[in-house]
C-alpha cells in the first residue's frame, strides 16, 4: 500500500517499477490529487496500457500543468480503439483548446475514430475557445451544418452536441453565436425532438434578452 504522505516523486518512481498494478493503480490516483508537472511523462507512458490508461488519464485530468494536456494531445496518432476514446473524453474534461484542431480531424476520420466522442469533445471545447480562431471557426461551421455529417449516427451527434454548445454560449454570454447554431439546428433534418428543442432554446434566448 502506498503511503497517503508518500511525494509526487515517490509515486513516479513507483510507476517506473516493476510494482503491481494494484500499487501502480494507487499511485495514479494519488498523482491526480498531489501530482505536478514532474508526474506527466511517466502517467503518459501508461496511456497506452490497457488496464493502467484509465488511472493515468484521471490523473492527468487533474494536474494543472499544461503539460498535462500537451501528454494526451500527443498520443492522438497513435492510440485505437477504447484507449482513444478515453483520451479523447479526457481533453473534453480539461476543455484542451489546443486540441480542437486535432480532434476536428478526427471527427471527420470515421475509419479510427471514436467519432460521437470526438464530436462532444469538440462541443465542449469550443465554448472556451476564441471563436475568431480558425479551428473554432471549424467547429462552428460543423455545428451549424448539421445535415452535411457524413452518417445519420454522426448527424445525430453533431445535433446533440450543437444543443449542448449553444446552451453553453448562452451561460457565457455569447448568445448571438449559440442562436445562429440553434436557427441552423432547427431548420436541419435532425430529429423532430432535436429542432423542437433548438426552437425552444432559442425562443427562451430571445424573451430573455428582451427580443420580439
Amino acid at each position: 500500500m502506498i503511503p497517503e504522505k508518500s511525494s509526487p516523486a515517490e509515486l513516479v518512481e513507483s510507476l517506473d517499477s516493476d510494482a503491481s498494478f494494484e500499487l501502480k493503480a494507487r499511485a495514479c490516483q494519488r498523482l491526480a490529487a498531489i501530482g505536478t508537472a514532474d508526474s506527466v511523462s511517466a502517467l503518459a507512458k501508461l496511456l497506452a496500457d490497457d488496464k493502467l490508461s484509465d488511472f493515468a488519464r484521471y490523473a492527468l485530468e487533474n494536474i494543472p500543468s499544461p503539460t498535462a494536456g500537451a501528454a494526451l494531445l500527443e498520443t492522438l496518432p497513435t492510440l485505437k480503439g477504447h484507449l482513444l476514446a478515453g483520451v479523447v473524453d479526457s481533453l473534453a474534461v480539461r476543455q484542451e483548446k489546443a486540441a480542437l484542431g486535432a480532434l476536428m480531424d478526427l471527427a471527420d476520420d470515421p475509419a479510427r475514430s471514436p467519432q460521437a466522442g470526438a464530436i462532444a469533445a469538440i462541443g465542449r471545447i469550443v465554448v472556451v475557445s476564441n471563436l475568431a480562431d480558425a479551428q473554432a471557426q471549424r467547429a462552428l461551421a460543423m455545428f451549424s451544418g448539421v445535415d452535411g455529417a457524413r452518417s445519420e449516427a454522426a448527424l445525430l451527434e453533431i445535433a446533440h452536441a450543437n444543443l449542448a454548445a449553444s446552451a453553453a454560449l448562452i451561460r457565457n454570454g455569447q448568445a448571438d453565436v449559440a442562436k445562429r447554431l440553434l436557427k441552423s439546428l432547427a431548420a436541419s433534418k435532425a430529429p423532430a425532438h432535436l429542432r423542437e428543442a433548438a426552437l425552444t432554446l432559442a425562443k427562451s434566448t430571445a424573451q430573455t434578452s428582451g427580443e420580439k
